[in-house]
C-alpha cells in the first residue's frame, strides 16, 4: 500500500505540473466519453481527465463450466472510451472490485433459481482471478455447481464492476469515490437451443424514470435482471414474513406506495402515471405485436393551469392505418402504411383516447392518455424520458398471466382464501 501511495503521489504531482497526457479525441469541445454536462467529470482539466480516465465498463466475453464444476468467466474491463483498465489499480488508477452471480431457469419453467441460496444477498467473489492482458481477465468461481446441474437450462451470469477512487490518494482529484457497471450474459451450457430468460421489464424502460436504476443505495445493482438473483421465490423475505419479496410483487407494492418498510420510514412513492397504465413499464412506450398502439404514458402538462399537455403516439407496422381521436370515426390525427409516431402540441386532455383503425374503419387498437406526470413541460422533476425502442420478451405477461402475488401487491386488502375484497370471490390458484 505504501508503494502504491508513493506511486500515485508522484503521478499526481506530474498531472498538477501540467505534463501533457493523452486526452479524449473530442476534448476540444470539452466533451468526455461517458459523461455529460451534468457530471463533475465533464469539467475536469484535460490532463487530469486523460490521466485518471474516470468511469468503468465491464464486458462479459464468455463462460465455461469445466469438469470440476467451478465456472470460469472471461471478461474485459475498460473506461467509457474503451481503453483497458488494470483491475489491481496499479497500471491505471483505481482498483476494481468484482462480484459475480449465477442462476438458471429450469426447462419448461419461468422462475429464476440462484445456485447460491445461503443469504439474501449472495454473490461469488472469493474465487481465482487471472490476468490475461491489461484489461482482459478470467475469474474462476469458488462456488461448485451440483453434479446433476441441468446443462439444457437457460443460465444467466450477472456481474458487477466497482472501480474505487476512495482514499487519500485521490482526495485532491474531485472524483466520485465509486464507479459502477453491470453486465449480464445468458447461455445454455449444452450449447443447444436459444436462452429463454425471464424478461418482462427492461432496464432501459426503468431508466425512463430512474436513470440510472440503482437500488439498495445504487452501490452495485443497476440492471433489473440482476434484481431477480435475490428477488425470486426461492430466496426472498425473512422467517415469518408474510409479504412476498419476489421482484414482481415488491415492484408493484413499492410503486403503488404500499411497501410497509417505506411507509414506516415516512417515505411516499409517487408513480408518475396511473398505476393501472401497465404499458408504462411493460413495453416502455414501444409498440409491439400485442400492443400495436401506444402513447408515452405520462406526457408532461404545461404550467399554465389549462390542464392540457402533449404526448407522442407511436404505432407498429399494421399496413395501411389511421390514427383518430376519441372514436373510430373521430378527427384524423395521422395516416400511415408502416410503423411511425407523431408528437402532439399542448392540446391533449386527461383521458383522451387515440384509436388505430384499418382501411375499412375497423378498430385495431386504442390508447387512453393519462396526464399524471409531476412537473411541467421543460421542467426536470419527474419528467418522463423517451423510450429507446425496447420491450421485454415477456412484456405481455400482465395481460395473459395474472397471479395472486402480483395482483395482491397493489390490491393488498384482498384475502384470496376467503374472497374478501375480491369480486371474483376466493381464488385457490392463479
Amino acid at each position: 500500500m505504501k508503494n502504491r501511495f508513493c506511486f500515485w503521489l508522484a503521478t499526481c504531482l506530474v498531472v498538477l505540473l501540467g505534463t501533457s497526457f493523452s486526452v479524449p479525441a473530442n476534448s476540444a469541445d470539452n466533451s468526455r466519453a461517458g459523461f455529460t454536462e451534468a457530471d463533475a467529470e465533464y469539467y475536469m482539466p484535460d490532463a487530469a481527465f486523460g490521466f485518471f480516465r474516470p468511469g468503468v465498463e465491464i464486458h462479459l466475453v464468455s463462460i465455461e463450466i469445466p469438469d470440476d464444476l467451478q465456472p470460469v468467466v472471461t471478461f474485459d474491463l475498460t473506461d467509457p472510451a474503451g481503453a483497458p483498465l488494470d483491475i489491481d489499480g496499479v497500471l491505471t488508477p483505481g482498483e476494481v472490485s468484482m462480484y459475480f452471480m449465477l442462476d438458471f431457469v429450469p426447462v419448461g419453467e419461468e422462475e429464476v433459481v440462484p445456485y447460491c441460496q445461503t443469504s439474501r444477498f449472495c454473490y461469488d467473489r472469493n474465487g481465482t482471478m487471472t490476468t490475461l492482458a491489461l484489461g482482459s481477465y478470467t475469474y474462476k468461481f469458488a462456488t461448485v455447481l451440483p453434479e446433476d446441474y441441468d446443462v439444457d437450462a437457460t443460465h444467466t451470469l450477472s456481474s458487477v464492476a466497482r472501480r474505487r477512487f476512495g482514499g487519500e490518494e485521490f482526495e485532491f482529484a474531485g472524483l466520485e469515490s465509486d464507479y459502477i457497471d453491470n453486465d449480464v450474459y445468458n447461455f445454455i451450457p449444452s450449447g443447444e437451443g436459444t436462452p429463454m430468460t425471464r424478461d418482462i421489464v427492461t432496464t432501459a424502460t426503468c431508466n425512463n424514470c430512474h436513470n440510472p436504476l440503482g437500488m439498495h443505495g445504487g452501490s452495485r445493482f443497476q440492471e433489473v435482471r440482476i434484481c431477480l438473483h435475490c428477488h425470486n421465490d426461492t430466496n426472498v423475505g425473512g422467517e415469518g414474513d408474510e409479504l412476498s419479496y419476489e421482484l414482481s410483487a415488491v415492484i408493484h407494492r413499492v410503486h403503488s406506495n404500499q411497501e410497509p418498510e417505506l411507509i414506516e420510514e415516512g417515505h411516499t412513492v409517487h408513480f408518475p402515471a396511473a398505476i393501472n397504465d401497465c404499458q408504462v413499464c411493460h413495453t416502455g412506450g414501444t409498440p409491439t405485436a400485442d400492443m400495436p398502439l401506444v402513447a408515452n404514458a405520462n406526457p408532461a402538462p404545461t404550467c399554465d393551469g389549462s390542464g392540457l399537455g402533449s404526448t407522442t403516439v407511436s404505432w407498429g407496422d399494421q399496413g395501411a392505418i389511421e390514427i383518430r381521436l376519441d372514436g373510430t370515426d373521430g378527427k384524423l390525427m395521422s395516416a400511415a402504411t408502416s410503423a411511425g409516431s407523431k408528437t402532439t402540441g399542448n392540446w391533449v386532455t386527461d383521458g383522451m383516447t387515440f384509436y388505430m383503425v384499418d382501411a375499412e374503419g375497423e378498430m385495431l387498437a386504442r390508447e387512453k392518455v393519462n396526464l399524471t406526470v409531476y412537473g411541467c413541460a421543460g421542467n426536470a422533476p419527474y419528467t418522463y424520458a423517451n423510450a429507446d425502442g425496447t420491450a421485454g420478451m415477456h412484456h405481455s405477461n400482465w395481460m395473459t398471466r395474472p397471479s395472486r402475488v402480483d395482483c395482491g401487491a397493489c390490491h393488498s386488502y384482498i384475502d384470496w382464501e376467503t374472497g374478501e375484497g375480491h369480486r371474483g370471490g376466493p381464488q385457490e390458484d392463479d
